[in-house]
């Protein structure tokens, strides 16, 4: 007589939903300018500024800024999918590749060189006026939908892994 064949274990969705809830954050943060143009204008004590979000460019002086957002979202997509794979090893690799999405958003505020800079400040004759180059909201959006993401796949690895079953001899 054959035996029986096992019983499948249903699958863990919650550590997949918390993955799929960090991996959105993340390609919506990726899409999302990362840089931030402030300009101000200001005489007599009264200033007056305008903020614009732009797109990085590829061509810029360092190449890390250009191809960071890139790089996050293309990480991020790739953890979405392993989560839906529902094996330990794809679990750790998802986590990984949040880990990675969050690092390009790090990476790149360092390489910016910090969180604002001023191109242009010109005083003089009662007024005043500046430029400043700042990192904007979508690298924020990236970095934590990265952390989430991470622990998601890693939440995942950890519950599959005990369960995964060992090969019969």
């Amino acid at each position: 007589m054959a035996p029986a064949p096992a019983a499948e274990k249903p699958k863990q969705w919650g550590p997949v939903v918390i993955g799929l809830v960090g991996g959105i954050i993340a390609l919506l943060g990726a899409v999302i300018p990362w840089t931030l143009v402030q300009s101000c204008a200001g005489a007599l004590g009264i200033e007056l500024c305008i903020s614009l979000p732009i797109p990085v460019p590829l061509g810029t002086l360092n190449p890390l800024l250009g191809i960071a957002p890139i790089l996050a979202l293309l990480t991020a997509l790739v953890g979405i999918v392993l989560l839906f794979l529902h094996k330990p090893m794809t679990g750790m690799v998802a986590g990984l590749m949040g880990i990675l999405s969050m690092l390009f958003g790090i990476l790149f505020i360092v390489s910016f060189g910090g969180i604002e800079t001023e191109l242009l400040n010109l005083v003089g004759g009662g007024g005043s006026a500046s430029i400043r180059v700042g990192v904007s909201f979508g690298v924020y959006l990236t970095i934590i939908g990265g952390l989430i993401l991470g622990i998601g796949g890693f939440m995942q690895w950890m519950k599959l892994k005990g369960s995964a079953a060992a090969p019969s001899a």
